[in-house]
């Protein structure tokens, strides 16, 4: 289970409403689709986020729909993982490619991630391709991305979701 806070009484960022999630530490690698939000991979080719945990902040981009009965994402991006000292991509349990990002377990900090012309990237900061991370380009596959999620694997993480 995950709250959230979404409308009027929702904080703003640069006149942007964002969703608030806050998914709890027994939550074990369920992905929470933003498409309630209006979020999708065939809206947009982006994400700006913050984040707020110890560790294990998990992205999810799919070519189909994250709930319980699909629990695992296309490709995840994980921010602050292996004990919160890199963040990486992986494919189906595949790690693709690392680099260094940590989150705060008292604060939250602003990170993207895009995904177009086969590439995925992550960042820093609120700014699309500043402060890259890591990039991964399937050689396989097209990405195809349709359904965007967030998770966690057995630790309290806090989103702000930028609309």
């Amino acid at each position: 289970m995950f709250s959230f806070l979404l409308g009027q009484t929702a904080p703003k960022f640069n006149n942007s409403l964002m969703v608030q999630l806050s998914i709890p530490a027994n939550n074990l690698s369920q992905y929470h689709s933003l498409t309630n939000f209006g979020i999708t991979g065939t809206n947009r080719n982006h994400l700006l986020f913050d984040i707020k945990g110890c560790k294990d902040g998990h992205i999810g981009l799919s070519k189909t729909e994250m709930d319980s009965k699909n629990k695992i994402a296309t490709y995840e991006i994980i921010v602050g993982g292996s004990n919160n000292t890199w963040t990486y991509i992986r494919q189906k349990n595949d790690y693709k490619t690392g680099g260094s990002a940590i989150i705060a377990c008292n604060s939250f900090l602003p990170f993207w991630v895009s995904w177009e012309n086969n590439m995925i990237k992550v960042g820093r900061g609120h700014k699309l391709d500043k402060d890259q991370v890591l990039s991964w380009t399937d050689p396989n596959t097209a990405l195809d991305i349709k359904y965007v999620g967030v998770g966690t694997y057995g630790f309290h993480i806090d989103y702000n979701i930028y609309l």
